[in-house]
């Protein structure tokens, strides 16, 4: 993701460099290191680092649910696969209680509901346990532990955590429950002593593709658990590969392999056959009628699904993942919808503080920057810092107190592993965790001036010169069906696989006009080759209108905009950055 994808559109040089702080020269189109006369198929494509071959073909396959199985690696070479499947097909022909421990995010609660519902398919003893995002925190913790003991479980299988959970495997232990960790966070130099450690992060790693999200790992293992038991008649797949998907969207997996053949299949059985959860889930984000798109999971489902650990407990998440009862699913689903909004809220308003507290020069001079309020949630505070992040890109620290400690969390840019350069300072944290774009760690209040010094010494100079870059520019006659189907088989966007960003130059605007309850979102038609017309929209940006009016031709940046249907027929755009004609 450029810099610059949180902005919507700009209208001239001088108000980017205000905003950002930056020197923007002008924009830089990626595919000029290409032979020239590509079709735009293969430029973008190759821009992606999808050459031709098996993995070409495995991008591009349109309907992997058919064959799902044979595009998938082989469970078995998961590290500890052996010992993990042992244990847990023992669990299951003995009747031992399983508890699966998840995570309280929606990677963590779509993880959490696969191995629950496909256990419980072969005929487990299956509860599970999210812990609360504030007051218990990621991971096991001893309170759980002894209450899930209580209960009469004697394994534990996590999902989407526990990989750095050594002294809480040495207590579940104690109290006679075995664990398999389940997980893909980074793997710390000592591993716990638990009976598996299924990560597929580790070194020792021989599974083909290691990008997996806590939900690609836990529908993994649960393969390989079906495999050893000769179960996979039993168990739904169709049920399975949906959240799946839904969570290596929400946790931002990277589109490629494994995580691109999951969410496409998965996005095939959700505007099938949704799960009663996923089907409630849809119908209260308005999406009743709608193709489905990743667009929707990662903008729509997932916030809902991170709402209700956020701004409650996760686990009316999990529960709704796991409802088979419509109605009681669609219950489930507005109070997410309730908490969702709530949400917005009180982020909206945190976010506001943040950038007063920030101003010009101070993001301006730091290679790292910090905010901190004692008034913040901490469960709010990742997307306070993911935000700043976006619109500063630079790695944001976000912060509050809480019961007498700082939480934080950290949002990172593209090759700056946050994980790692917080190892170097691990002695001020009482404890730390996450990827390399995405952390939280708790310390003291000098704590965090001391993290904050150590942060911008080993990323000094990461700050980049602020280039606007594009995929290509593209003329009225690249405008026509042949890009329509390009980007069709390019989908579903994400990360490591971007939305193409196109530009444009000299565009004559054609019937500006408002459109909205509000009027707040403008549209004019462009020049086509291939199409009676090509749409731009400009969404939540009505001040332009009248900019647009005066200027009549301009030089613009766009992204493509699918149509109701999942699409990209005619083709639409959704503007980006407007410049006055031939200003770069």
């Amino acid at each position: 993701m450029h810099p610059y994808h949180a902005s919507a559109s700009i209208v001239d040089m001088t108000a980017l460099e205000d905003r950002y702080g930056a020197h923007l020269t002008h924009w830089r189109a990626r595919d000029e290191a290409l032979p020239r006369g590509l079709p735009i198929r293969e430029r973008l494509l190759l821009l992606r680092g999808v050459g031709p071959g098996p993995e070409r073909d495995l991008f591009l396959d349109p309907r992997p649910q058919r064959h799902l199985a044979r595009l998938l690696g082989d469970p078995a070479t998961l590290p500890d696969a052996d010992a993990a499947t042992e244990r847990i097909e023992r669990a299951v022909r003995d009747g031992e209680k399983i508890c699966v421990f998840g995570d309280y995010d929606a990677d963590g609660v779509t993880a959490t509901a696969i191995l629950a519902r496909g256990l419980r398919q072969m005929g487990a003893d299956v509860c599970y346990y999210i812990p609360h995002r504030v007051k218990e925190g990621f991971g096991m913790n001893p309170s759980a532990l002894r209450e899930i003991a209580d209960g009469g479980a004697t394994l534990v299988i996590t999902a989407d955590c526990g990989t750095s959970d050594v002294e809480e495997v040495e207590l579940a232990r104690e109290l006679g429950m075995d664990v398999v960790i389940s997980d893909h966070h980074s793997v710390p130099a000592r591993l716990p002593s638990a009976v598996a450690v299924v990560n597929p992060s580790r070194e020792d790693c021989r599974y083909p593709f290691r990008e997996l999200t806590g939900a690609g790992v836990a529908y993994a293992l649960l393969r390989a658990v079906a495999y050893r038991m000769g179960n996979g008649a039993k168990v739904a797949a169709a049920d399975l590969v949906q959240l799946a998907a839904v969570g290596t969207v929400a946790d931002v997996g990277p589109l490629l392999g494994e995580n691109r053949a999951l969410l496409k299949a998965g996005l095939a059985v959700i505007n099938r056959r949704p799960l009663p959860g996923v089907a409630a889930l849809i119908s209260c984000a308005g999406l009743d009628g709608c193709t489905v798109t990743e667009s929707d999971l990662g903008f729509r489902i997932g916030p809902r699904l991170n709402a209700a650990g956020r701004m409650k407990h996760a686990r009316t998440a999990c529960d709704l993942l796991m409802c088979s009862d419509l109605l009681e699913a669609t219950r489930l689903a507005r109070e997410l919808e309730e908490l969702n909004s709530h949400r917005r809220d009180v982020t909206e308003r945190m976010i506001e503080t943040a950038m007063e507290m920030l101003g010009t020069e101070s993001a301006a001079s730091h290679n790292v920057l910090t905010v901190y309020s004692e008034d913040w949630s901490p469960a709010l505070l990742g997307i306070v810092a993911g935000r700043l992040s976006r619109i500063h890109s630079t790695p944001v620290i976000a912060a509050t107190l809480y019961e007498g400690a700082v939480r934080a969390s950290v949002r990172s840019i593209p090759g700056l592993d946050i994980v790692r350069a917080l190892e170097g300072c691990s002695h001020l944290l009482s404890g730390y965790g996450g990827h390399a774009q995405a952390a939280a760690f708790t310390t003291t209040l000098d704590g965090l001036d001391d993290v904050q010094r150590h942060l911008n010494e080993v990323f000094a100079g990461c700050r980049r010169e602020a280039v606007l870059e594009v995929d290509t520019e593209l003329e009225p006659a690249d405008l026509g069906p042949e890009l329509s189907a390009a980007l069709a088989e390019l989908a579903p966007f994400g990360a490591s696989n971007e939305e193409p960003v196109f530009a444009f130059r000299s565009l004559r605007v054609r019937e500006l006009r408002r459109f909205g309850r509000q009027g707040d979102h403008l549209s004019f038609r462009i020049p086509s080759a291939g199409y009676p017309f090509v749409e731009m929209v400009a969404f939540g940006r009505p001040e332009l209108y009248d900019t647009l009016l005066r200027m009549g031709c301009v030089d613009a940046v766009a992204r493509p905009l699918r149509q109701r249907d999942g699409t990209f027929r005619p083709i639409r755009f959704r503007l980006e950055h407007v410049f006055p004609a031939s200003a770069l």
